[in-house]
């Protein structure tokens, strides 16, 4: 399958101009994007993506897709007029990945996870829970760090997508209520990045918070179908609202 990787420079205030609009709720910009993504460009929306805003600098966002510029510009010169406000043609911009990494190569790369695990409710019942959290309530009094727990969790995730994890550090993290499509209400965010669990467990309660951490390091690439499969897919859950992207660059860069 051809991949694409896609950069778009959307508006944000168009964003939300859109959203209210149509009546959506305005507090998860992931959810927004996947909409006006969806609606601009069909099928042929870059999925996974990730909006990277940096300090001083215009938004990016860039996804991986089976389409190209020319084809995401004639999408989008079907769809509504605030759409392409939103994602002004001539801000999209394309480029070939490779059709098939070496075995063996060594990459650094990034990526915005979200990462949950199914756990069970006191009643038994399962949901999805932040996957330190349910290693917590395994080892109440074991002292952890969720840059130790989400390194392992992302190293499962890459071993089963064809690829060896080398390195990883935690450059950011928070944690928001869970929101899903019934849109339930936003609350604050913090940080709380390592500590015991006893503690962790105590304070955060179990609830259904969703974990939002970036991961950096270095991976080696074992099966290259199968980590080409991974590109494409992305890395672990709610791929569809901005995280799993895996961002690659030269091990060296």
């Amino acid at each position: 399958m051809d991949l694409n990787l896609v950069q778009l420079r959307p508006d944000l205030a168009a964003l939300f101009r859109f959203a209210h609009a149509r009546g959506l709720p305005d507090h998860d910009p992931g959810y927004l994007l996947h909409r006006a993504l969806r609606d601009a460009f069909g099928g042929a929306a870059p999925q996974p993506f990730r909006l990277l805003e940096p300090p001083a600098a215009p938004p990016r966002l860039l996804g991986y897709g089976p389409a190209g510029e020319a084809a995401l510009r004639d999408a989008v010169a079907l769809a509504e007029p605030d759409l392409d406000r939103i994602f002004p043609p001539g801000e999209i911009a394309s480029k070939p990945m490779p059709q098939r990494f070496a075995a063996g190569t060594t990459l650094g790369f990034e990526v915005r996870l979200c990462p949950l695990v199914r756990g069970k409710t006191e009643e038994g019942r399962l949901r999805e829970q932040d996957a330190f959290l349910h290693r917590a309530q395994a080892s109440p009094d074991e002292p952890l760090a969720r840059e130790t727990v989400y390194a392992a969790w992302l190293k499962d995730k890459l071993a089963a997508g064809g690829a060896l994890l080398e390195e990883a550090r935690m450059t950011r993290f928070s944690l928001a209520p869970l929101v899903r499509r019934s849109h339930a209400s936003p609350g604050g965010r913090t940080n709380t990045p390592e500590g015991t669990a006893r503690r962790l467990l105590a304070r955060e309660g179990g609830a259904a918070r969703r974990p939002d951490a970036v991961l950096a390091g270095r991976l080696r690439i074992d099966d290259p179908g199968t980590f080409q499969a991974l590109l494409a897919r992305g890395v672990g859950r709610h791929r569809a609202f901005g995280f799993g992207m895996l961002l690659l660059r030269r091990a060296d860069g």
